[in-house]
């Protein structure tokens, strides 16, 4: 039963997570960066495990982006 339900649920869950940072993505939070290692898409939530250990949980919308360095064009 599970299995058939999940069916018609995976188009949502991919829908919801498409704003997310992946699993293992750097990201910057208010406490600090840290390493994404858990995805709650219906919350919009996110574990996060900072540099120094600590886990913490955030909402995907207070994140601060993290800029790649620009490749000199001008």
């Amino acid at each position: 039963r599970l299995m058939c339900c999940l069916t018609y649920e995976y188009d949502t869950y991919v829908h919801l997570k498409k704003g997310m940072p992946k699993m293992g993505k750097q990201v910057q939070t208010a406490s600090g960066r840290g390493k994404v290692i858990r995805q709650n898409a219906i919350c919009n939530r996110l574990t996060v495990r900072l540099e120094d250990g600590v886990e913490i949980e955030t909402g995907v919308d207070q994140l601060k982006q993290l800029m790649k360095p620009s490749k000199g064009k001008n």
